[in-house]
């Protein structure tokens, strides 16, 4: 029985594959013009019928079948019975081996269509059916119209539309307080909202809460309107909606829960504090892959955006578990609540496992206030500055302890001599005595007199 080869026949411009007998070939060869091409040419052909409408698999069918008779070392048919079939065909048709074909009609269609006639794949135009109904396409006439960022800290983007953001911090680091402080800028713009700001065009937001108790939570809803928001008690909120779930033990019953509110009451805004508890064990990578792939299957689903927080590990800036990480993973921005000093906190993008995917670093900055019973906001820069300035200060103080040490007047040593005793003294390096040395000498503390030696300042 004769072998087969596959051949595209092209009938009222819809492609079909067909099978002919090998004694054929050489009308297939011809009619794809692959007479003396070299490897690279002839996938470049095939590469342009991708546009023609001609199916897939009937392109790689003939690529693979060409293919087995060129041989990739030296670019030449290495098949003695196909040579001698393109030999007799290059007498029928009056051309050489690799230079391209007469003009000469041929009863064979043309399978590459005139270059202004583009066919996109066929896969792309079922994209409004079955399992591709979900999967975007972009062209030239489809660019989503911009939305902007749901939420920004200090005026940077943090979380923008159908994104996630979570939020690392300790107890007692402030991460709650932040939760109430993005439900109060929803609330009232205008208030120390520990700079944060949600987008004005924000529907709404849920917040869940399942980790304090329901007294816990009403102080909290208290914080959020009367306190930070400045709405007199009493008002009616129609925007916010806050959720303590620490009675609602059982894992899907809190699943069930949170879809309930968002199917009933649309938000742009979902806030999750305390996101371990969305999984059985945070260390389980099964059950952190799935939670991961629900929250983004929520943002899609609700059209919404997914803010949560997550505990450390011990002594670490890490999230906890394979929960932590597979959150950070999915996030646009994560960010890290720890404090500064004794009274001051910050909330930052700018540590190890931080990022704001689409914009740059960031720092804010915050402390308790006894008279506002909350925390409230501070300038980072200032208090940084000032923060620098003390420690100057200290390590200035420090050096004119050690100078007088080192150099009781009338004593007096060249530098190489004011080195060794510095390093005999503080039992540092050579490299660190001698930036002691200068930053004395720059503060005024020493002067190099000279004759060469240095010796106490004493006119500082």
């Amino acid at each position: 029985m004769a072998a087969i080869s596959p051949k595209v026949v092209v009938e009222d411009r819809l492609p079909v594959i067909k099978m002919l007998p090998s004694t054929e070939i050489e009308k297939d060869i011809h009619r794809l013009c692959f007479v003396g091409m070299h490897r690279n040419d002839l996938f470049s052909t095939f590469g342009k019928m991708t546009t023609s409408g001609i199916p897939y698999e009937a392109i790689i069918a003939n690529a693979q079948f060409f293919e087995q008779y060129i041989s990739p070392e030296s670019n030449t048919m290495k098949n003695t019975t196909v040579v001698q079939l393109i030999e007799q065909h290059r007498k029928d048709y009056g051309h050489q081996l690799g230079s391209r074909p007469y003009e000469k009609k041929v009863d064979y269609p043309k399978v590459v269509p005139p270059a202004e006639t583009i066919i996109p794949p066929a896969i792309l135009t079922q994209s409004n059916d079955g399992f591709l109904k979900n999967v975007f396409f972009p062209n030239w006439d489809n660019k989503p119209a911009p939305i902007p960022a749901v939420l920004s800290l200090a005026g940077t983007p943090i979380l923008s539309h159908q994104n996630m953001a979570a939020l690392i911090a300790n107890p007692g680091a402030g991460k709650s307080s932040s939760i109430e402080a993005i439900c109060a800028s929803l609330l009232n713009p205008d208030c120390d909202s520990l700079g944060f700001s949600v987008a004005p065009s924000c529907r709404g937001i849920i917040g869940i809460d399942s980790e304090r108790t329901n007294p816990d939570v009403w102080n909290s809803f208290y914080r959020t309107i009367v306190r930070r928001a400045k709405i007199p008690e009493g008002t009616t909120i129609d925007n916010l909606i806050l959720a303590g779930m620490r009675s609602v033990a059982r894992l899907p019953e809190r699943i069930k829960v949170i879809e309930h509110l968002l199917n009933n009451h649309p938000c742009s805004l979902l806030l999750i504090d305390g996101a371990g508890d969305l999984v059985y064990d945070t260390n389980d990578l099964a059950q952190a892959i799935e939670c991961r792939i629900w929250l983004r299957e929520i943002t899609v689903k609700y059209d919404l955006s997914v803010f949560v927080t997550l505990h450390p590990n011990p002594n670490t800036d890490k999230p906890r578990g394979h929960q932590g990480s597979e959150i950070c993973r999915e996030a646009e921005s994560v960010l890290l609540a720890k404090a500064f000093d004794d009274d001051t906190k910050i909330i930052t993008t700018d540590f190890q496992h931080g990022k704001n995917r689409n914009n740059g670093k960031l720092t804010t900055a915050y402390r308790w206030s006894d008279e506002d019973k909350m925390f409230v906001s501070i300038d980072y820069e200032d208090m940084a500055a000032g923060k620098k300035t003390k420690k100057d200060e200290g390590a200035r103080r420090d050096a004119e302890v050690l100078a007088k040490v080192l150099l009781p007047p009338p004593t007096a040593l060249r530098r190489v001599d004011l080195i060794e005793a510095m390093m005999q003294k503080t039992s540092q390096s050579e490299p660190t005595a001698a930036r002691k040395i200068k930053d004395m000498t720059l503060w005024g503390i020493i002067k190099k007199h000279e004759d060469g030696y240095y010796r106490f300042n004493m006119g500082e």
